[in-house]
């Protein structure tokens, strides 16, 4: 219990996964040593966070299958040790994983679902949970049906929820005004997100996504240096904390590169340590993005053959994730660029 409490402090709070994996793992090591099931349904879901923060989904995915096993279908079971259901907030990272790496429509259809299983088992602040996790990919894949319309009311329930979840919460609001293209909205949330995890030091673990929430609004408002220097510190903080659970970052980096016109050189780098995030990860749902960075690069620099392979590779990304609107947005520039 001292090691697996100890563990989520050092990464959910503090920001620092490579602590958060170290303590856990050992939680689990102990756990195992025991005949304790709910012992060991708690130590589980302490080292699948810190496999996902680490970039460590496959054993993560492994973990979440054995604490299933465990409990069976007792989301009750560990919750005298963690004050939260394993089970559930296993799910939760199952979830994440498969959204981002192999199927994020699937998991928007899903999350509802998983939102009523929490209420009924009495974790309101795992409803929170499975709105984030709702809103993420739904920005991600152009929207698709909208901005999680249930994100405003969230705010006003997570008051008596905890610090943590009232950051969350902001989270969600970033999420829902990107979908949106609400930026100047975006840009002050995310600003008060990030504001208000350091001067409380809760929940670190997702200042990253509050850096990149900032640059992306910065950039959509033109403001192209402000954006290269946000995006950096989120990219050093993750460097920093060995968290690369959201390595765009890296994305908003690049563009601002590109759009202040800096060196190929320093762009490529940029580039090239995303696709290692990506790789390490296997979060696929991003690729297409990457590649359409790629070919950008490529055309300033009048490489035609690498941009066209570029573009072809993030339209497939874009198809295979049902990313209707980048797929439709590719094919009207690039059809427009062949008619001329």
């Amino acid at each position: 219990m001292l090691n697996g409490t100890y563990a989520a402090v050092c990464g959910v709070i503090y920001g620092n996964a490579a602590d958060y994996f170290r303590y856990a793992s050992v939680a689990v090591e102990v756990a195992d040593r025991t005949v304790d099931s709910g012992l060991q349904c708690a130590s589980y879901v302490y080292l699948t966070y810190a496999c996902y923060w680490t970039g460590r989904g496959r054993q993560g995915e492994l973990l979440i299958e054995k604490l299933r096993l465990l409990a069976g279908d007792n989301p009750l079971l560990g919750t005298e040790v963690t004050a939260f259901s394993p089970l559930l907030s296993a799910q939760f990272i199952g979830q994440r994983i498969e959204g981002f790496t192999r199927d994020a429509l699937s998991v928007l259809r899903d999350c509802p679902g998983h939102r009523q299983l929490a209420v009924d088992n009495g974790f309101p602040d795992a409803e929170i949970w499975w709105l984030w996790l709702e809103s993420e990919p739904r920005c991600a894949l152009g929207g698709v049906t909208g901005a999680p319309l249930s994100a405003p009311t969230t705010i006003t329930r997570v008051e008596t929820l905890g610090l943590g979840n009232e950051v969350i919460a902001i989270l969600i609001r970033c999420y829902t005004f990107a979908v949106n293209g609400a930026w100047e909205d975006l840009l002050a949330t995310a600003s008060e997100g990030l504001q208000l995890s350091r001067d409380a030091a809760s929940f670190r673990a997702v200042d990253a996504q509050f850096f990149a929430h900032v640059a992306r609004a910065t950039l959509e408002i033109g403001q192209f240096e402000n954006a290269r220097d946000v995006a950096e510190a989120g990219v050093r903080l993750m460097r920093e904390s060995k968290c690369v659970s959201h390595p765009q970052g890296h994305a908003m980096l690049a563009r601002a590169q590109i759009a202040l016109r800096e060196s190929a050189v320093a762009i490529a780098a940029t580039l090239d340590e995303y696709a290692s995030l990506l790789a390490q990860m296997e979060f696929h749902l991003f690729e297409g993005e990457l590649h359409e960075l790629r070919a950008q690069l490529a055309d300033r620099e009048c490489h035609r053959a690498e941009q066209m392979a570029s573009i072809a590779l993030a339209r497939d990304c874009y198809a295979r994730f049902g990313m209707a609107t980048h797929v439709a947005r590719i094919d009207r520039v690039t059809g427009l660029r062949a008619s001329h």
